[in-house]
């Protein structure tokens, strides 16, 4: 979790930035944020690698982090319109 005390030491994002967006740790030390990591995650599994490695053809990767970034800054959308409170504080 981000909110562990050795990820935010690894990371070294300030407070206010660890639940901005999602990070991917490997062993050896690489991190994969944002639209990289979910085009990583596709890319692992058989039913979806095809389509990871299309969005990671540079016209289509740019376009997906475009869409990561429409997503990442509406994310509590759903949230607010189903008036779900939320069980931490959550940076506006």
């Amino acid at each position: 979790m981000l909110q562990d005390k050795w990820v935010r030491e690894e990371l070294k994002l300030p407070g206010d930035l660890e639940n901005r967006d999602i990070v991917l740790l490997f062993a050896d030390g690489r991190k994969l944020i944002g639209a990289d990591a979910y085009i990583f995650g596709m890319k692992t599994v058989w039913w979806s690698s095809p389509a990871g490695y299309l969005l990671s053809i540079p016209p289509f990767r740019q376009v997906t982090w475009l869409f990561y970034k429409l997503f990442n800054r509406n994310r509590f959308l759903v949230s607010r319109v189903c008036r779900l409170k939320p069980m931490i504080k959550v940076p506006k």
